[in-house]
């Protein structure tokens, strides 16, 4: 019976520690948790027209109205095709015969940033126009990059041509 007396208060208080310590682990994470999902924005499939598909990592996969893409994506569109995509507040519409990449996405209380890679093809950017926020667009090519806020910009590069920008 001593014996056991003495090994209850030595139970609690090596139980008493290991949720301390599981409180402050769980504590982080959610942190965490919450400051990533507030720096990363949405990147979602508007509407697609024709033929279109996207690469996250693995094989080249259909692309359907109301997908959500991540940061790294590839979008590739065929011949008579067409998809609108919503990133960060601004419009993109990946034109016919293009391969691009969504290099990057974030998006806070007061910037938002935006970088899209053009392989071949065109695009076409409607950026949103915001004064309390700082904005930075860039569509970046082989050759160029073209930056944009507040406006709306065509993007157009293949090897041959080279790349032209209408703003």
């Amino acid at each position: 019976m001593c014996l056991l007396l003495g090994v209850i208060p030595a139970f609690l208080n090596f139980k008493e520690e290991i949720m301390k310590k599981y409180s402050i682990a769980i504590l982080v994470i959610l942190t965490v948790l919450f400051f990533a999902g507030s720096s990363y924005a949405e990147i979602r499939v508007l509407s697609v027209k024709g033929t279109a598909s996207y690469k996250a990592g693995g094989g080249w996969v259909p692309l359907t109205t109301g997908t959500a893409l991540a940061v790294g994506s590839k979008v590739s569109t065929g011949v008579r095709s067409r998809v609108e995509i919503k990133v960060n507040n601004h419009t993109v519409t990946v034109e016919p015969l293009t391969i691009m990449k969504i290099s990057e996405s974030t998006d806070t209380n007061n910037s938002s940033t935006t970088r899209l890679g053009l392989r071949r093809g065109s695009v076409r950017t409607k950026v949103a126009k915001n004064a309390r926020i700082k904005t930075v667009f860039k569509v970046s090519t082989p050759v160029a990059t073209s930056s944009v806020r507040g406006t709306e910009q065509i993007v157009v590069y293949s090897p041959t041509f080279g790349m032209r920008v209408f703003v």
